[in-house]
């Protein structure tokens, strides 16, 4: 007769619940969450849903600026357009290929990013959102046209956007990509606090 040998499963359910015991003492602790430094840059520019605009309104805004009239619309104008924005005929605008529209994002992200800060009064109250921003990218690469398209809801935060966008006022090298044409184009910049 063969001696009765025990079996190992206790061994290995004693041995998981340990497992699972500790693994699930370690995810209950509270982590301390430690807010960032006033001098770091907490932000997140998305640049995957911006595509050159062709005359669109978003859906459910096509009457907003009419009613909220022109004094509430944030506009970045150059000075040479301020002279000469209300005589001047529209320039034809092109859309240009996704590949060039995509390195011209890129671009645009990098010489941005350079520029953008987080509000401290919008860390402070913890505000986020998205701002989404309107321009006119020239064939010689000079930014133009810089507009709040939409709202955050935040003014700090628009003027923020509309602000760090006009600082960059020109994007080297797209004159090379967009070979004298002109684009119209919207790029949504994303507010969002980080915990860390």
């Amino acid at each position: 007769m063969r001696p009765h040998r025990a079996s190992p499963l206790p061994f290995f359910f004693v041995l998981s619940l340990m497992a699972h015991a500790a693994m699930l003492a370690g995810w209950r602790t509270p982590h301390a969450i430690s807010l960032p430094a006033l001098g770091d840059q907490i932000l997140e520019v998305a640049l995957a849903g911006a595509a050159p605009v062709r005359n669109h309104i978003p859906a459910g805004t096509e009457n907003a600026f009419e009613a909220a009239g022109p004094e509430s619309v944030s506009v970045y104008r150059s000075d040479q357009e301020n002279t000469s924005a209300q005589s001047a005929a529209p320039a034809s605008v092109h859309s240009v290929p996704a590949t060039e529209q995509n390195f011209l994002l890129g671009r645009l992200n990098s010489e941005l990013s350079r520029h953008l800060i987080y509000p401290p009064l919008a860390r402070e109250r913890r505000w986020e959102g998205t701002v989404w921003l309107g321009f006119r990218l020239e064939s010689s690469g000079r930014l133009d046209q810089i507009r709040v398209a939409r709202g955050s809801g935040y003014d700090v935060l628009d003027q923020s956007a509309l602000h760090s966008l006009a600082m960059v006022g020109r994007l080297p090298g797209a004159e090379t990509v967009l070979r004298g044409r002109d684009i119209n184009m919207q790029l949504p910049v994303i507010y969002r606090l980080i915990e860390n």
